[in-house]
């Protein structure tokens, strides 16, 4: 199971401190005369971030034990072989993820993931940024691109040779849905998805 939270406090540390470096000539040219940036002022710029979490994440997002509960134990015929989930905070963030795998006696098989951001801007934009694009490419290996589905903005990206194929949702503006699938077709993969519960959430 993977973590994001690491990367964004990274990636919210980045965008502080590049925020914080646009400043007026007279003060980028004392800048370059100050010594170089201490141990000091990266935990002040921690604490900055910690500081203003409350505004930029918008809500709590919900315990990963309420997401398992979308998460049946059957999709489209698979049955679920394991699950998991974990919420995890650092730097005033907070995100949570569930995770569950289904299986069958073919050799098919689908991973669910479920992210509650919390309405986190940073979350989705490293979850999701396919959400405020619009593509659509093919090729003789597959094809990447963005659709509609269950009324939620997706993104769609298939391998022929392989017969991976994977989906994505983006619900209500904070929750991602990723489903993985292996040795299917993606009308498959889309008919297990709409198994899902996901205007529960």
């Amino acid at each position: 199971m993977r973590t994001l939270l690491p990367s964004l406090s990274l990636f919210a540390l980045f965008t502080l401190f590049a925020c914080g470096g646009n400043q007026t000539d007279e003060a980028s040219q004392e800048s370059t005369h100050s010594p170089t940036p201490s141990a000091n002022d990266f935990s002040d710029a921690i604490e900055q971030v910690q500081s203003q979490a409350a505004q930029l994440q918008e809500g709590e997002p919900l315990p990963f034990r309420e997401l398992q509960e979308i998460l049946p134990k059957q999709l489209n015929g698979l049955e679920r072989t394991s699950k998991s989930g974990q919420t995890n905070g650092a730097m005033g963030f907070k995100i949570s993820q569930a995770e569950a795998k289904y299986q069958t006696n073919e050799g098919e098989s689908i991973e669910v993931e479920i992210f509650d951001t919390g309405g986190l801007k940073m979350g989705l934009m490293s979850m999701a940024a396919w959400a405020s694009l619009e593509m659509d490419k093919e090729d003789d290996n597959g094809y990447e691109r963005t659709s509609t589905i269950q009324g939620f903005k997706a993104f769609e990206k298939y391998n022929k040779r392989s017969q991976r194929c994977e989906l994505s949702l983006l619900v209500k503006e904070r929750f991602v849905v990723k489903a993985t699938g292996k040795n299917m077709e993606m009308k498959t993969l889309k008919a297990a998805v709409k198994d899902l519960p996901l205007k529960k959430l």
